[in-house]
């Protein structure tokens, strides 16, 4: 029961991050790169609640694919449904760190894709915590 507490709190927090990108984007000029990172932390914080929830110990890392290679050695099967969030990665990181000059400036396509990407790993995750 501690670990199904703990994961609600993960995916609390995910539906924030999600909430705060779908608000960003609607806005006149949005932050692209906020929303961006909002998405990402979205898709983060749900694959850590998932993982919580297992009683995994959560690394503190940001790289997507480590984190879903995590997921897979619980449930082989959500790998199809957490692939696309490994393109999330670079915008734990862009919005951070002004040098980051080798990753692409973040375009208002792609800051829509990060939202849909991350609702969806958010969606299925939580899904499957709420059964």
């Amino acid at each position: 029961m501690a670990h199904l507490e703990a994961a609600k709190k993960w995916f609390a927090k995910a539906s924030r991050d999600l909430r705060t990108a779908k608000a960003l984007i609607e806005l006149n000029d949005p932050d692209l790169e906020m929303t961006a990172f909002a998405a990402q932390q979205c898709a983060e914080k749900a694959i850590k609640g998932f993982l919580t929830f297992h009683g995994k110990r959560i690394p503190k890392i940001h790289d997507m694919k480590a984190l879903i290679d995590l997921v897979i050695t619980i449930n082989s099967s959500l790998h199809t449904v957490l692939s696309k969030s490994v393109r999330l990665t670079p915008f734990a990181v862009k919005v951070r760190y002004p040098d980051a000059t080798d990753l692409p400036d973040i375009s208002e396509g792609m800051a829509k894709e990060a939202i849909e990407i991350s609702e969806h790993v958010f969606s299925r995750l939580k899904e499957i915590l709420d059964t």
